[in-house]
C-alpha cells in the first residue's frame, strides 16, 4: 500500500502535465471543446459532401451504363428470340415436307409391291456396268452378296420396284443430296445429286461389300412407323454431312419390305434457313448449329470449338462447361429462351427454340461484347466528368483542412502559456507530500504531513496519514502473530517427533530374521497424522502386524492414533489365550470409552505363525490387503469374507478373525486408504486397479522395500502437483 502511494506522487511528479491539467482542462472544457466540436461538424459536412458526391457520381455513371446494358441486352433477347423462333419454324416445314417426301416414298414402294399387275418389270443401271451419272437412279447389289444370293431371288421384285425412279424426279424434290429405298433382301435403289453434276462416286466398299441392312439408317426405319432422322454422318458418294429421314414400306403381307429415306445436308439446311429476311442477320451466320434429340451437334456453321461438328459424337450434357451443359438439357426438353453462356472462353447470349418435327434443337449465338461494349464507353465518359469535379473539390477540402489544423495549434498554444503559471502554484503542495511520503517510508509512522487544501492532493495526505496510523497498528499486530505461527510449528514439529518415535523401527531389531522380511512407511498430510502401522513379536515364533487409519487428520487425529495403537497392541500383548477376534473386541470397548468426538479407526490386524505360514487377521472396516503368491507371480486382493466394523463406534460390535496360508516366498502388502485415494490434478484416484497393477510390474522381485518404494513414486507420479489430501502408510511383510 506505501508503495503504490509512493509511486503515484512520483508520477505527479515526472508527469506535471497532470496536476496542470487542473486549469489546462478547465480550459479545454470549454474552449478547446467547442472549437473542436465545431470544428469536427465542419470537417464533417465537408467530408459528406465529398463522399456524397463521389458517390452519386459513381451512382450515375453505374446507373446510366446498367440502364443502357439492360436496354441493349433486351432489345438484343427480343431480336435473337423472335430470329431463332422464325428460322427454327422455316426448319420445321423443311422437315416436315422432306417428312412429307419420304412418306410418299414410302407409300409408293408399298403400293408397287402390294399391287403388282399395274406395273411392268423394269432394269435399272447397275454400277458393276458402268459409270452412274449424277441424278440418274439406279440399283446396286454387291459382289459379297451376289456370292451367297442369286440376283434371280429378288429380279422379279427389284423389276417391280424400279418403276419408283418415276417418283425419284429430282425437279421436284430439290435440296436432296440423296434419295433411295433399301430391301430387306440387300439391294438399293437409290438417285444421287453430285456437287458440279458429276458422275458418282462409288467406293470399292459400295460395290463389293456394300449392304443396306448394315446401316444406320436401315436399322431406324425398322423401329419407326412414320419419318424419323438419323444423326449426321459422311454420304460415302456425295462426301457431304448429311441426315437421312428414313421410314418403312411394306409387301403383300403387310411385312416390312425394305426402308425408303432421303438426304438432307447441313448445307442446304442452312441455306433454307438464311433466306429469311430479317434485318442485320450478320452476327449470327457463323453462329448457329442445331442439336440433335440425343444431345450432340448435327450441323454447325462454327467450323472449330466446343459447338462446332466434332469428329466423333458428344452430347453436350456431358461436357466440362456448365453453362453449355445446362443449356442443352433445356434445349433437349424442347424449351424456347436466350441464356449467357460461356463458349470456349467467350462469352455469348445463346437463343434456341425446338424444330419439333425432327425433336431437334436450333441453337443461335452473339458476342456479349458485341451486346455491352457501347455501354462501357457511356460509364467512362460520365465517370470522367464526375472525376474532374471531385477533383476541384478535393483541393478546397484540403485548404479548409490546413486552416482548421494551423488555427488549432496557436490555440494550444496560448492555453500551454496561460496553465503554465497557475500549474507552478499547483505544485508546491505535490512537493510537500513526496516529501512526507519519503519520511514515512524510512520507518518514521508518527509523521504527519500537514496540506491545507480540499482538493485531491488534500485526500491524498489524509489517507497517507491515515495509512500510517493503520501500519503502524499492523506491524505491532504482525509481529504477535508471527511470534505464535512460531510457537505452534515447534509444537507441530516435535509432535512430529514424537509420533514418528511412537511408530517401531524396522532396524534393526526386525531386519536379517530367516523368516520374514519386514518394511514400513509413512507419509502424513499434514504435519502429524492419523495413520500408524505396529508390529511386534508376541513370542518368539508368533509376529503381530497391524495397519490402522484414524478418522480426520492433524493434530486431533494423531492424538487418537496414540491412544488407538496403545490400546490394540496392549490388548493383544496381554492376553494370550484368549482368540484375535475377542481380542480386538475387548480394544474396541476400550477405545469406545469416553470417545466423545465419535472419532473411529480403520484397522486390519494379522498374527503370522513363523513355523507354518498361518495367519490369523481380523479386518476392521479397513482396506482389504493384497497378497503375492510366489506360485503365480501375481499380486492379488485377499478375499476376505468377515470384514467387521470400524473401532470407536459401536462397543458391542463383535469381530471375526480370517484364516490366511502364506508359503514361503509369499509377501503380504498393507495399506490406508491414502494410497488409493490420492488424487491428481484433475480429481481422478490412484484406484485399487492402478495399484494392484503397480504391484503386477514389480514382479514380486526386490525387497520388501524395494516394492513400497516403486508404489511411492508411482503414487507421487500419477499425484503431480496436486496437493496430497490424506495420509499414506504402506507395510510390506514377506514370508521366507
Amino acid at each position: 500500500m506505501k508503495t503504490g502511494i509512493i509511486e503515484k506522487i512520483k508520477r505527479m511528479k515526472k508527469m506535471d502535465n497532470n496536476i496542470r491539467n487542473k486549469l489546462f482542462l478547465l480550459l479545454l472544457s470549454v474552449s478547446m471543446v467547442s472549437f473542436l466540436l465545431a470544428s469536427l461538424v465542419l470537417f464533417t459536412g465537408l467530408y459528406m459532401v465529398r463522399n456524397t458526391a463521389e458517390e452519386a457520381g459513381q451512382q450515375v455513371g453505374n446507373r446510366i451504363s446498367d440502364f443502357v446494358r439492360d436496354f441493349v441486352e433486351d432489345q438484343v433477347k427480343k431480336k435473337l428470340e423472335a430470329l431463332v423462333q422464325e428460322k427454327s419454324s422455316r426448319i420445321d416445314r423443311e422437315l416436315e415436307v422432306t417428312a412429307t417426301d419420304v412418306r410418299y416414298l414410302a407409300q409408293m414402294a408399298t403400293r408397287i409391291l402390294q399391287q403388282p399387275q399395274y406395273y411392268n418389270p423394269r432394269r435399272l443401271p447397275d454400277p458393276h456396268d458402268g459409270p452412274i451419272r449424277s441424278g440418274q437412279v439406279y440399283l446396286n447389289y454387291s459382289n459379297r452378296l451376289a456370292a451367297k444370293v442369286s440376283r434371280e431371288t429378288f429380279a422379279q421384285e427389284a423389276g417391280l420396284l424400279a418403276n419408283i425412279a418415276n417418283n425419284l424426279d429430282f425437279d421436284d424434290m430439290d435440296g436432296y443430296p440423296a434419295a433411295y429405298i433399301g430391301s430387306a433382301k440387300g439391294y438399293i435403289i437409290a438417285v444421287e445429286l453430285m456437287p458440279d453434276k458429276q458422275d458418282v462416286k462409288f467406293t470399292r466398299r459400295m460395290l463389293e461389300t456394300y449392304d443396306p441392312r448394315e446401316t444406320e439408317w436401315y436399322k431406324l426405319g425398322l423401329v419407326t412407323k412414320e419419318p424419323d432422322f438419323t444423326d449426321i454422318y459422311v454420304n460415302d458418294s456425295t462426301g457431304r454431312r448429311v441426315a437421312s429421314v428414313v421410314m418403312p414400306y411394306y409387301d403383300a403381307r403387310n411385312n416390312i419390305a425394305g426402308v425408303a429415306g432421303v438426304d438432307i445436308s447441313s448445307d442446304d439446311l442452312f441455306r433454307q434457313m438464311n433466306n429469311l429476311s430479317m434485318k442485320d442477320d450478320r452476327n449470327f451466320s457463323d453462329n448457329t448449329f442445331i442439336l440433335s434429340d440425343s444431345g450432340n451437334i448435327l450441323f454447325s456453321t462454327r467450323k472449330s470449338g466446343i459447338l462446332s461438328v466434332p469428329e466423333k459424337v458428344i452430347d453436350l450434357r456431358t461436357v466440362s462447361e456448365p453453362t453449355i451443359a445446362a443449356v442443352a438439357k433445356d434445349m433437349l426438353e424442347g424449351q424456347r429462351s436466350v441464356d449467357l453462356v460461356k463458349v470456349d472462353g467467350t462469352e455469348y447470349y445463346l437463343a434456341y427454340a425446338p424444330v419439333k418435327t425432327a425433336e431437334w434443337s436450333l441453337g443461335m449465338l452473339i458476342p456479349k461484347s458485341e451486346v455491352i461494349g457501347p455501354t462501357e464507353n457511356v460509364r467512362e465518359a460520365v465517370l470522367a466528368q464526375m472525376q474532374g469535379y471531385l477533383h476541384q473539390l478535393n483541393s478546397r477540402f484540403i485548404t479548409i483542412l490546413a486552416c482548421l489544423v494551423v488555427a488549432l495549434l496557436l490555440f494550444v498554444l496560448l492555453l500551454a502559456w496561460i496553465s503554465g503559471g497557475v500549474a507552478r502554484q499547483t505544485v508546491e503542495p505535490v512537493i510537500a507530500l513526496e516529501n512526507g511520503v519519503k519520511e514515512i517510508a524510512r520507518g518514521n509512522l508518527d509523521q504527519k504531513i500537514e496540506i491545507q487544501s480540499e482538493d485531491e492532493i488534500g485526500q491524498l495526505a489524509e489517507s497517507v496519514n491515515h495509512m500510517a496510523v493503520k501500519l503502524k497498528e499492523q506491524m505491532n499486530n504482525l509481529s504477535r502473530v508471527t511470534a505464535e505461527k512460531e510457537r505452534i510449528a515447534t509444537e507441530l514439529s516435535v509432535a512430529a517427533k514424537i509420533q514418528a518415535g511412537m511408530l517401531p523401527h524396522v532396524e534393526p531389531a526386525f531386519t536379517g530374521n530367516p523368516h520374514y522380511e519386514l518394511y514400513a512407511s509413512m507419509g502424513p498430510a499434514k504435519e502429524v497424522g492419523g495413520d500408524f502401522y505396529d508390529f511386534y513379536m508376541l513370542d518368539e515364533h508368533r509376529l503381530a502386524v497391524t495397519i490402522a487409519d484414524v478418522s480426520g487428520k492433524g493434530v486431533p487425529a494423531a492424538l487418537f492414533m496414540a491412544i488407538s495403537k496403545t490400546i490394540l497392541k496392549s490388548a493383544v500383548l496381554t492376553s494370550e489365550k484368549a482368540s484375535l477376534a475377542r481380542l480386538v473386541e475387548k480394544a474396541n470397548r476400550r477405545i469406545c470409552a469416553n470417545n466423545m468426538e465419535m472419532m473411529f479407526v480403520t484397522a486390519f490386524i494379522g498374527v503370522l505363525d513363523l513355523r507354518t505360514g498361518r495367519m490369523d487377521a481380523v479386518n476392521c472396516g479397513h482396506n482389504p490387503p493384497l497378497a503375492f503368491y510366489k506360485a503365480t507371480g501375481r499380486f492379488e486382493y485377499l478375499p476376505l469374507k468377515k470384514t467387521g466394523v470400524v473401532l470407536g463406534i459401536d462397543a458391542e460390535a463383535a469381530y471375526r478373525e480370517e484364516r490366511l496360508k502364506l508359503a514361503h516366498g509369499d509377501m503380504l502388502y498393507l495399506h490406508t486408504d491414502g494410497v488409493t485415494e490420492a488424487m491428481d490434478p484433475k480429481g481422478r484416484q490412484y484406484s485399487e486397479a492402478r495399484l494392484r497393477d503397480c504391484l503386477n510390474r514389480t514382479g514380486g522381485s526386490g525387497t520388501a522395500k524395494d516394492i513400497l518404494e516403486a508404489v511411492q513414486q508411482d503414487v507421487a507420479a500419477f499425484a503431480g502437483s496436486a496437493e496430497q489430501s490424506d495420509d499414506i502408510t504402506m507395510v510390506g511383510l514377506r514370508y521366507l
